[in-house]
């Protein structure tokens, strides 16, 4: 009688190299597809078919899952380990972080991927009223990144400056804070040089608002806001408000849009370019894609 299990780790045995290149590629497709559904959907009004996220996952568990791991464990700690998994659980549960949550605890200072996971955690975990870390030291966290000056960091990374350092009349003042605009230029030069060949054509999403709380609270993931505030948002309704989000104060000149804080002028994107008219004052809700500061619901402000 031949032992099965001699035979299968014959087989493995003879074939690792191919299973390993195998892996490889299923790891690769994952991560492309990890951040390519948490960025961005087909259009505005579409979302992506729900076969493809189930798709991706269950071949990633079939390949990955270890003997003593259950399925969803192993889906679970590899989430932890990119930003469009960490934002994956804004969506389902974020119970799941709050377990797995030691495992991003006390990054190293000058490891940039894992101290962007740790703030990004603490932002999500903020988002349901958890424990988390003040918004200063995050800032703090970032700022010493920040110094460093490094080149081809990540557009994850430039959100990040973006949503902690955004000027706010509420936060007290920081000492020699990022430069946004010239976060924004490699912002954008990092998103043409990662994702923007892969997104071109579609719709990006966005992934936080600015609303009217304080530290992390300030921040409200689209998930938390419900159809009619997106419909608002996204649809021009002119003399419509979402609650829970701040206006901001801007300008339109030489048919670009920018946001209007303590003398600082800073570029955003129109969602819609129709409600880009003529010259003048303007208010607008703020949004954050990974490809940047868009401004949503245009307002032209009366004189």
């Amino acid at each position: 009688m031949i032992d099965t299990r001699f035979a299968k780790s014959y087989v493995r045995h003879k074939h690792i190299n191919f299973i390993k290149a195998v892996k490889d590629d299923i790891e690769t497709k994952y991560d492309f597809f990890e951040w390519y559904l948490a960025f961005s959907k087909p259009r505005i009004n579409k979302e992506e078919p729900v076969y493809i996220h189930r798709d991706v996952e269950n071949c990633y568990k079939k390949y990955f899952t270890q003997t003593r791991q259950t399925v969803e464990t192993t889906l679970k700690e590899k989430k932890m380990k990119s930003f469009g998994g960490l934002l994956h659980f804004l969506k389902s549960d974020i119970n799941v972080l709050k377990e797995h949550q030691s495992a991003l605890k006390n990054p190293r200072s000058d490891d940039e991927t894992q101290t962007v996971l740790y703030i990004l955690a603490n932002i999500i975990l903020s988002q349901s009223g958890d424990p988390c870390e003040k918004i200063e030291d995050l800032q703090a966290r970032l700022q010493k990144l920040w110094l460093r000056e490094m080149q081809d960091r990540s557009p994850e990374f430039y959100l990040l400056i973006l949503l902690l350092f955004w000027p706010d009349e509420a936060q007290p003042e920081i000492t020699n804070p990022p430069n946004l605009e010239k976060c924004l230029r490699k912002m954008h030069h990092s998103y043409k040089r990662k994702y923007q060949k892969y997104l071109r054509g579609r719709y990006l999403v966005p992934l936080f608002f600015f609303g009217k709380e304080r530290g992390l609270q300030r921040l409200v993931h689209a998930s938390k806001l419900d159809g009619t505030a997106l419909e608002i948002l996204t649809e021009g309704h002119e003399h419509a408000d979402v609650e829970c989000l701040q206006r901001i104060n801007g300008e339109v000149k030489n048919d670009r849009v920018f946001a209007v804080r303590d003398g600082q002028q800073i570029p955003v994107t129109p969602h819609n370019l129709s409600s880009v008219c003529n010259p003048g004052q303007v208010s607008f809700y703020l949004g954050f894609t990974i490809r940047g500061p868009v401004a949503y619901n245009i307002r032209y402000e009366e004189d």
